[in-house]
């Protein structure tokens, strides 16, 4: 008996990452929200962290969209707020794309406060939680 064959295909990661945000754009979402998931997905492919990675474009986010479970438009906004926090709504949007409008809101008011604390809700699948501080280290 043979043995099925077995072999990589490399693909150079920017490569890949267009890919991915083309993806997103193809889907409907705006340019910002599939740059966002883009980097999301690929900030976990490229560390290894298959589970929140790319190969989650298909199985979660795009089927999500074809059962109408996504808004391929939301109105990130926030409920309630103080200097050094909010509460902010999804709006039924791609989570990828929702955690970068809350953690950039949070780096804001840490900017101006010390500290800065957001919470996010009525999204979906936000992928690898570690992005989200590590946009807060990249500043």
């Amino acid at each position: 008996m043979s043995q099925p064959s077995s072999y990589k295909v490399l693909v150079p990661a920017d490569e890949l990452h267009q890919f991915v945000e083309s993806l997103f754009l193809k889907g409907g979402f705006a340019p910002a929200h599939a740059a966002d998931a883009a980097n999301v997905l690929m900030y976990a492919s490229r560390r290894g962290v298959d589970t929140h990675g790319i190969r989650n474009v298909l199985p979660i986010y795009f089927r999500q969209l074809e059962a109408g479970q996504l808004n391929v438009a939301p109105n990130f906004h926030i409920e309630h707020e103080t200097p050094v926090s909010a509460r902010a709504n999804g709006d039924s949007g791609l989570g990828l794309a929702a955690g970068c409008w809350g953690m950039r809101l949070a780096m804001q008011k840490a900017r101006q406060s010390g500290i800065g604390m957001v919470s996010m809700h009525n999204s979906y699948h936000y992928g690898a939680a570690g992005y989200y501080p590590w946009l807060a280290v990249q500043e």
